[in-house]
């Protein structure tokens, strides 16, 4: 009697092999054009993957098998880079989540004579959302498409002007989430004045117009919203090991609909970053802000938190990276008007790099909310390790968590 291969095997035996036929591809070079592919494996251990309140929790394991590439491109005042990356995400247990994530982005920073600058870019992506706000345990992906264009003018050798614009189309695809659908333009000008490099004052004014597609004349939450805040940031860098930087500011949000309400709340920013010393950096920072909630019945959210961020690396092959964050959020409108959580999020990343091309990691994190409302709370850890082979042994444009 023949003997059942394990589905899971299979297909994790092919994506393995998939990534390894990358590692004979090349960096191809010309006219200051550089490719480089790039494979990547990791396995995670999750204990509580659908983020659900104590007793109904479920424990699974996941393998994530990434294929992406490189793009860097220098001519004469112009460079591009950019980076796309497709992640076959497998489960043993819920395996009817396996799915694939796909990523991309683009910058262009160009320069035109001494005056005129800026950059062009552009990210976007189709990957599955989270479930911390979200009771079904159905699939849901984030369809993603982000262009931004800012330009900026050097009037004299100490001011400068910016003008920067953007548009957001963030859609769902599980059709009790399309309600969440949000369309944004975001634009923004500013006023710098250099005193020394590395020391700016800026005054400058945000508005961001959204809209919500999916909602009908009888939905309860807010149909659009605009949003005006007027800052004042200040980066100094003091030391050559130490810089700061504040940002002030006063934020209005008005939403329309039959139940919209009007929101004013202060909002900004301060960061201190320390170099302790040739191997170790230490950075704080601490926010609020306010912007539109997802997957949960409000129509905004204020977020207030903090971050500790310690980097800190022994030789050229052996770094540790550790981080601390706090939140504070606030739902703003409508049915989760009363809902207030907090969370902590805690946790380290160890890297060992025996070449340039080649980097194994393993991590480890924790999550607490805490929530008045008994089904919004959770708490779940996170360990797991992987390897990254790549031809370009330069680092690469890494994804920051999107902000919502």
């Amino acid at each position: 009697m023949a003997q059942r291969t394990d589905p899971l095997a299979r297909e994790r035996a092919r994506l393995l092999m998939a990534l390894a036929g990358l590692l004979t591809t090349g960096t191809t070079t010309a006219m200051g054009l550089e490719v480089s592919p790039y494979a990547g494996y990791r396995f995670e251990s999750d204990t509580n993957l659908f983020d659900s309140p104590s007793g109904s929790r479920d424990a699974d394991q996941l393998h994530y098998a990434t294929l992406g590439g490189d793009i860097d491109w220098n001519h004469a005042r112009q460079h591009v880079t950019a980076n796309a990356e497709a992640t076959r995400v497998l489960y043993r247990d819920n395996d009817y989540l396996d799915h694939t994530d796909y990523r991309g982005n683009i910058d262009w920073d160009y320069a035109i004579g001494a005056l005129l600058s800026g950059t062009a870019s552009y990210t976007g992506g189709r990957y599955l959302n989270g479930f911390e706000n979200r009771s079904e345990r159905d699939k849901d992906f984030i369809e993603l498409h982000n262009p931004v264009v800012d330009m900026r003018l050097a009037i004299t050798p100490h001011w400068s002007t910016l003008a920067r614009i953007g548009y957001l189309d963030r859609r769902h695809t599980l059709a009790t989430e399309r309600r969440y659908d949000r369309t944004e333009i975001d634009s923004r000008a500013e006023l710098t004045y250099e005193t020394t490099p590395g020391t700016r004052v800026t005054l400058g004014a945000a508005r961001i117009d959204g809209d919500f597609p999916q909602r009908g004349a009888d939905d309860a939450l807010a149909h659009g919203f605009t949003q005006h805040t007027p800052y004042l940031r200040l980066a100094w860098r003091y030391s050559g090991v130490s810089s700061f930087m504040a940002q002030g500011g006063y934020t209005w949000r008005n939403d329309s609909g039959d139940q919209a309400s009007d929101w004013s709340e202060p909002s900004g920013r301060v960061a201190y970053i320390r170099d302790v010393s040739g191997q170790t950096q230490l950075m704080f920072m601490a926010a609020q802000d306010i912007y539109s909630a997802d997957s949960v019945a409000a129509n905004a959210l204020r977020d207030r938190y903090g971050r500790v961020i310690l980097q800190w690396r022994y030789g050229p092959s052996l770094a540790l990276a550790s981080h601390y964050e706090w939140h504070r959020e606030d739902y703003l409108g409508t049915t989760a008007s009363n809902r207030r959580d907090t969370t902590q999020d805690y946790g380290a990343e160890l890297t060992w790099q025996p070449t340039d091309r080649l980097a194994l990691t393993a991590q480890i994190s924790r999550m607490d909310r805490d929530s008045n409302l008994d089904d919004a709370r959770f708490d779940k850890l996170v360990g797991g390790v992987g390897l990254r082979y790549t031809l370009n042994p330069q680092p690469r444009v890494e994804f920051g968590p999107e902000r919502p």
